[in-house]
């Protein structure tokens, strides 16, 4: 089997929640301030390389937690991701549970979201449209949906 070269693989982006705000084990990391025709993202981005996959990091809240969740422009945060060149994104969160039996430290895939944020834009489609991307988005942009309905590993899978 031969090793695909790190350009075939994609770039992963990753958005880090609060108290996230670097990847220590990013090599030849480099921060960047990336346009957003949404506004301002959160922060500049981090690209480096982690065992030769190339990936771009971005904190939600900004370094040092300077966004509140209600601030967050979260379709500046993906639009810069994909100007960045990010072509799969991994969105990681802290929260609590009130399950007993999800201690602090566990890790839950979520199979199931609902979104009861208000008072901000809940698609990137509508007007205005952004003039970087009038008529051109639906060939930027791919959406698919990963069905997390099946049990990958009951030490993953939480019901």
């Amino acid at each position: 089997m031969s090793k695909q070269p790190a350009s075939a693989k994609g770039v992963i982006g990753i958005i880090g929640g609060s108290g996230v705000y670097d990847i220590d084990a990013l090599q030849d990391k480099q921060w960047r301030k990336i346009e957003s025709s949404f506004g301002e993202p959160s922060d500049e981005c981090l690209f480096g390389h982690l065992d030769g996959q190339p990936m771009v990091f971005l904190p939600r809240h900004g370094r040092g937690h300077k966004i509140p969740p209600s601030a967050i422009n979260y379709r500046a945060n993906i639009d810069a991701l994909k100007r960045a060149g990010v072509t799969d994104l991994i969105s990681v969160s802290a929260v609590g549970s009130l399950k007993e039996e999800l201690p602090p430290g566990t890790f839950v895939i979520v199979d199931q979201f609902i979104d009861r944020s208000f008072a901000r834009e809940k698609s990137f489609f509508g007007t205005p449209w952004p003039i970087q991307c009038a008529g051109a988005w639906a060939a930027i942009w791919k959406p698919r949906h990963v069905n997390c309905n099946c049990r990958w590993s009951e030490t993953v899978r939480i019901w």
